[in-house]
């Protein structure tokens, strides 16, 4: 699915624009050659003409691929949600504050090194990355799949049910020093 599909998937809940900007991240970068936004800054596509552009993102496991795909965007199609029925939705997120429109944690990727150094675009590991910023006082806004909302504190997006093969055994990561002072784990 093209970024501008997931965009028009959505644009019926959209009863203004601004919804999809987060109130601390609306200066949206008019940028052509890198899409990104940042801790404080709304992402945009880069392309002429796109109106897309926000300061959330999408939990990309909860795609629904096509039956027989075993792969979607590089990674394993078996670990996305494909429903929104299942007995984890309070603890999968489904939309929250990002860097970028969409994002596949994993439970072994490595939180940014420096406090503004969220997004790593174009890249397919530490994807995390991309909602581990410090908007909102050591947290993000997240809603969930049973459609709740709440503050989640950074280092709880490792402890969040990402995908349907997310393997909570694993340790959370060695946290940097401007993570260290953060709440939690």
């Amino acid at each position: 699915m093209g970024v501008r599909n997931k965009k028009e998937v959505l644009r019926p809940y959209y009863k203004d624009d601004k919804l999809h900007l987060c109130p601390e991240a609306t200066k949206v970068l008019n940028n052509y050659d890198y899409a990104a936004g940042g801790t404080f800054h709304a992402w945009n596509p880069g392309t002429i003409g796109n109106p897309l552009y926000g300061s959330y993102g999408l939990n990309g496991w909860l795609s629904n691929p096509g039956q027989g795909e075993s792969e979607v965007f590089g990674r394993p199609a078996a670990d996305n949600w494909r429903f929104v029925y299942v007995k984890e939705a309070p603890y999968i997120p489904m939309i929250l504050d990002c860097g970028i429109w969409d994002s596949w944690p994993r439970r072994t990727d490595e939180p940014p090194p420096y406090e503004y150094h969220a997004v790593v675009h174009g890249v397919l590991n530490d994807e995390i990355r991309r909602f581990c910023m410090n908007r909102h006082t050591g947290a993000v806004n997240a809603a969930l799949l049973d459609f709740s909302a709440r503050k989640v504190p950074l280092k709880e997006l490792w402890d969040l049910w990402w995908h349907r093969n997310y393997d909570m055994t694993i340790p959370p990561p060695d946290w940097p020093d401007w993570m260290n002072v953060l709440p939690g784990g």
